[in-house]
């Protein structure tokens, strides 16, 4: 198989923002991303992602969503978050990429 990104192992992400966040879940299997978490204040949006991976973590509240084991986090949240967001999940000890529209 060939891969994007030349490591030996798959990368575990979380996603904070399950709207358009979720557009991203598709592409993560060719670059070699395992989506294990993710988090929304809309129930409805976690409830889309329980059923897209129902094995993955997926909860309303930030702070227990930063503390599962992911190595990054893409922030898909509305961009007057992205701020403070990228600075909780950096504080956190994840690696972040903020998606912008």
């Amino acid at each position: 198989m060939n891969r994007v990104f030349p490591i030996d192992r798959r990368i575990r992400l979380g996603i904070w923002g399950l709207g358009r966040g979720l557009n991203f879940v598709q592409s993560a299997a060719a670059l070699n991303i395992d989506v294990v978490a993710g988090c929304d204040i809309n129930p409805h949006m976690c409830e889309n992602f329980r059923k897209m991976l129902p094995d993955a973590f997926v909860t309303k509240d930030e702070d227990e969503f930063l503390a599962q084991d992911f190595d990054a986090v893409l922030i898909a949240t509305y961009f007057r978050g992205h701020a403070a967001h990228t600075l909780k999940a950096l504080a956190a000890g994840k690696h972040v990429m903020c998606e912008v529209t």
